[in-house]
């Protein structure tokens, strides 16, 4: 049985909230899209299968957020559909919008009647710049994404797919479903105010409590970003190393682990007869401190390198990977999207599904006792036009206790 097998869903979201209805899809909620007579926006959204926009499936973007779903296109000019929305409205357990279910729809959201009522907006409901109109580009840079992207030679550049409304949608998922956690606990309903932008803040990781830490932005970011990194001065840093078929990240930051990395690699370098003489034999695990102390000299660390990065030309991303697993050491390989749909661990695991002749990504965790929905294809524009006429039934009215028969609203995991 899946996790939220009964839980019903009505997605009023536009891009920043998608991905919350498509997640408790595969998390067994039965969720019902809410679409324009033209369709939702995300079907306008590229790319395009075969580059094309057919305003109805052709959006990758809409096959990858719409999966699951149920579509009802409603009228807002039509009093009949109108209606049909409320009564749908009167049988879920969830919705979700853009905040504006009231302004723009006519709804009247109660969660005093259990309802979980879950707004997805740029910047929240409140606050200065809540109602400001947003797009992507600038709610990533609202978020310290941008400022975290692109080559030091150039302005900072957004990779090529959305990232903040996807932080956005997989947050109100996770709201939700903590507050319908809450609701069998205490009977009550809420009101849930996701921001794209926190959300983005918080997928930044170590980046947003740096500058709190060490004042100062992360290294190599922000108004950094043109300064050159050195190991030491006149060393710069390298991440990126060319091999024969690609890309790999290496790194010899870290303390200790790094001199580890350049030691091992020239140790396999050696190995095969690439490692000049007068480099050969010697241990590397502490270059930096030798070369701190005057022992090792600067030529010969860029000698080192110069090895390193010759070699490594010479192997493939797998043996590089390969090694650092095998050594314990900080060897990665850049994959491109080929190599993701080729990879032999996804494909041992069944990770991809065959969806209407296109390979799409599976279910994003694995739960014995409530396992995720193996999700069809996104649902043409009105295909479920029958819920006009035949809603769900009215949801029970809100108890005042839980089933435990405390009412109260203590910590959402008080107890665990």
């Amino acid at each position: 049985m899946s996790a939220l097998l009964g839980t019903r869903v009505v997605d009023l979201a536009g891009r920043w909230g998608d991905l919350a209805g498509r997640i408790l899809a595969e998390l067994g909620a039965e969720v019902v899209k809410i679409e324009p007579p033209g369709g939702a926006t995300a079907r306008r959204l590229g790319p395009f299968a075969g580059d094309r926009c057919d305003g109805a499936g052709s959006s990758l973007t809409w096959m990858a957020v719409g999966r699951g779903k149920r579509s009802v296109v409603i009228d807002r000019d039509d009093a009949d559909h109108r209606k049909a929305l409320t009564d749908l409205l009167a049988g879920a357990d969830v919705l979700i919008d853009n905040g504006d279910a009231g302004d723009a729809w006519g709804l009247e959201p109660d969660p005093s009647t259990g309802l979980i009522w879950a707004s997805v907006t740029p910047y929240g409901l409140d606050g200065p710049k809540a109602g400001w109109a947003a797009d992507e580009l600038s709610i990533e840079a609202a978020g310290g994404l941008l400022a975290l992207q692109g080559d030091g030679d150039r302005p900072p550049l957004p990779v090529g797919y959305q990232q903040a409304s996807c932080h956005g949608g997989g947050q109100a998922a996770a709201d939700i479903c903590i507050a319908l956690y809450e609701r069998e606990r205490s009977g009550h309903g809420q009101r849930i105010d996701t921001s794209a932008q926190a959300a983005t803040i918080l997928a930044t990781m170590h980046a947003s409590p740096w500058a709190t830490v060490f004042g100062a932005n992360v290294p190599g970011t922000c108004d950094t970003r043109a300064e050159v990194r050195e190991h030491h001065p006149g060393l710069p840093v390298q991440l990126l190393w060319r091999t024969v078929d690609g890309w790999a990240q290496i790194s010899f930051l870290l303390p200790g682990m790094g001199e580890d990395t350049s030691h091992e690699l020239m140790a396999w370098a050696e190995r095969e007869a690439m490692v000049p003489d007068d480099l050969a034999g010697r241990s590397w695990r502490r270059w930096k401190a030798e070369l701190a102390d005057g022992s090792l000299s600067i030529e010969e660390v860029r000698r080192m390198f110069d090895t390193i990065a010759t070699f490594v030309a010479t192997r493939t991303r797998r043996q590089v990977f390969d090694h650092g697993l095998a050594t314990r050491t900080l060897c990665a390989p850049i994959y491109t999207a080929e190599d993701v749909l080729e990879d032999r661990q996804l494909d041992v695991r069944g990770y991809f599904q065959d969806v209407d002749g296109l390979r799409r990504a599976g279910a994003f965790a694995r739960m014995t006792g409530t396992p995720l929905v193996e999700l069809p294809a996104a649902p043409a524009i009105d295909a479920d036009a029958d819920l006009r006429d035949h809603p769900w039934p009215a949801r029970p009215e809100a108890t005042t206790a839980s089933p435990a028969g405390s009412g109260r609203r203590d910590g959402v995991f008080d107890g665990l």
